[in-house]
């Protein structure tokens, strides 16, 4: 018979969503015109590496990449950008200040005083180069999420491509590919394409361009990978805009990715209880979950936020993603109709969601059901009423087992019973004696204090010594002293008397 009361009580103390652990590279304590190739040279993690040219750092209104604003023909143009020294555009404008925020310092449309900086494919002989970057990560770093915005792109076209594209890929470090994003649409083959084919970018004059373009679209347009394990990532052109640049690079980490670990710990409310023959007992359970949060990667998934909880004996308790949640349950202990000791053992386990880890807390009760009186029979009875024989078979060796190894003796306890103690052997006078108490107490015979006391000492003795040890005058003298009193006892001469055999 067992009654099981569920009982779900939850602590709300969850450690939820991500504290940012993302790395962002600031390209504005850099001066305008120096080189970020190389390991380290930008990031401690990052190796930038341009494939035509070489990444140099560029500023607005500073050396010319790219033209912005690209103003049209005409009145338009007199109208979008005002004639300066330069011509009608402003050189280098609308990259991303420290804070992220596009600006354009041209003294006609904008704050002459503000700068922002990004970066670009530069090489002294040639102004048109192929925008084309390797991002490569340091020994033993790899990504889960990278970014980067690529700013005027579309609004020009000298290759005269109907077909423009940008794709950015990550790859792990055997070079499989982890994740794409990829810009692309279709022109007509003009150096200065007035609309795509695709509606949702329009006049490329003001799409494809830094200042004007709406976040999204060709000039102004953040590409982004996700996915556990990126160690390189490339950025290619095909058929595209040459004059364009890159800004704000963010990535994050795998190893600060979020892990919840696990524990689980189980109590109850009491570890030993006695209980008389009959009797039963509700048993209040109690299992607690907790975990510990580590790393963060920007906003990817966690690892292991949720765990599945179940019980040895009310089943599956449920699941939780709260650290501090609390399941208690009760459950009834007994009856049992015989005395002796009883152990009930009680286990509480759990599943992570995403890894499968798994742990697990046991509690266990020890249950007493005291014996009546009783009596007690002799070393000789015991001998001879095992499964061996000679005599009927006493049912009392089943508790603990003829062929049960005794202590460190190298024997077991029918044959330690068996063995003669040659020469007055200290060892198997008091394991004779010891062997016959334990026997009478599991057949239902009370004790006294003394038999208590004698038989503990003789407990840590025989898991010191063996039958061969050599033993000090005092320890053997104790030994037998305390088989004299064990000897009492199963002859009767103390404790409830000797049985009517």
């Amino acid at each position: 018979m067992k009654r099981l009361a569920i009982i779900l009580t939850i602590n709300l103390f969850l450690l939820s969503g991500s504290v940012s652990a993302q790395d962002s590279i600031n390209f504005e304590t850099l001066p305008a015109g120096s080189t970020i190739e190389g390991p380290g040279t930008i990031h401690p993690d990052i190796d930038i590496d341009a494939l035509n040219g070489t990444a140099t750092v560029i500023e607005t209104g500073g050396t010319a990449v790219y033209s912005a604003k690209n103003c049209g023909v005409g009145i338009l143009r007199q109208r979008l950008c005002p004639q300066t020294p330069e011509g009608y555009y402003h050189t280098n404008n609308c990259l991303e200040d420290a804070d992220g925020n596009r600006s354009d310092n041209s003294p006609y449309t904008g704050d002459s005083s503000k700068t922002a900086k990004g970066f670009a494919a530069m090489d002294a002989t040639s102004p048109l180069l192929q925008q084309d970057f390797d991002f490569t990560f340091g020994n033993e770093v790899s990504v889960c999420e990278f970014s980067v915005r690529m700013f005027d792109f579309g609004d020009y076209n000298p290759e005269r491509a109907t077909t423009h594209s940008v794709t950015v890929s990550g790859y792990d470090s055997g070079g499989g590919l982890i994740d794409t994003d990829v810009l692309s649409y279709q022109t007509s083959d003009v150096v200065l394409p007035l609309r795509s084919f695709n509606p949702n970018y329009g006049i490329l004059w003001f799409t494809g361009d830094a200042c004007t373009a709406v976040f999204g679209q060709p000039g102004y347009r953040e590409f982004k990978i996700e996915g556990s394990g990126i160690a390189k990532v490339e950025l290619r052109v095909t058929g595209g805009d040459p004059k364009s640049a890159m800004d704000s690079i963010h990535f994050c980490r795998d190893n600060d990715r979020i892990t919840y670990t696990w524990q689980i710990d189980k109590s109850s409310d009491s570890s030993e209880i006695t209980l008389a023959p009959g009797q039963t007992y509700e048993m209040p359970y109690t299992v607690t979950v907790l975990h510990a949060v580590t790393g963060d990667c920007c906003e990817a998934s966690p690892l292991d936020e949720c765990i599945d909880v179940s019980d040895t004996h009310a089943g599956i308790l449920g699941q939780t993603c709260t650290s501090g949640v609390s399941f208690t349950y009760t459950m009834i202990i007994g009856p049992y109709e015989s005395c002796g000791t009883y152990i009930v053992d009680n286990t509480a386990s759990f599943v992570a969601s995403d890894t499968q880890t798994q742990g697990s807390a046991s509690k266990t009760v020890t249950v007493i059901v005291p014996c009546g009186p009783g009596c007690t029979l002799t070393q000789g009875y015991w001998k001879t009423h095992s499964q061996y024989g000679p005599a009927p078979y006493d049912s009392t060796w089943a508790l603990v087992g003829e062929d049960t190894p005794f202590f460190l003796s190298g024997q077991t306890w029918i044959q330690v019973l068996c063995t003669a103690p040659s020469g007055g052997n200290a060892y198997y006078i008091l394991a004779h004696q010891y062997i016959a108490a334990s026997l009478n107490i599991m057949n239902s015979a009370s004790t006294t204090p003394e038999v208590d006391t004698a038989l503990s000492w003789a407990e840590t003795f025989f898991a010191t010594y063996i039958p061969s040890s050599s033993l000090s005058e005092e320890t053997r003298g104790t030994a037998i002293s305390y088989a004299g009193i064990l000897d009492q006892y199963n002859n009767g001469s103390i404790g409830p008397g000797h049985c009517s055999e």
